[in-house]
């Protein structure tokens, strides 16, 4: 079993959720400064949500459940588990270089 690699992967995952929580709950002036247009633009733009749910929620949600998956997959390791493991990176990372390309 490759633990240490999906040890890595929750740590991705956790840190991943904890910047979506930060971008969901916390106000714009103190997650990204006083003075921050740039960050306003993005997070007040058209793009700031997907099928009227904001994308940062979204993203907790993602990580979470991949977090969680990757976690039990660590206890007790599946093929399944790890084949949804793997959907969820593909699709995360599409979903990432989208948003870089906007």
């Amino acid at each position: 079993m490759n633990r240490p690699k999906y040890t890595t992967l929750l740590l991705f995952f956790t840190i991943a959720f904890i910047a979506s929580f930060i971008l969901a709950f916390v106000p714009l002036e103190k997650a990204c400064g006083i003075s921050s247009a740039t960050c306003n633009a993005i997070q007040t733009s058209g793009y700031e949500s997907t099928a009227g749910i904001k994308n940062s929620v979204l993203g907790i949600i993602a990580f979470s459940i991949l977090g969680l998956i990757t976690l039990f997959h660590i206890k007790k390791p599946t093929k399944r588990k790890k084949q949804i493991i793997f959907v969820g990176i593909i699709i995360s990372s599409a979903i990432v270089i989208y948003f870089l390309y906007l």
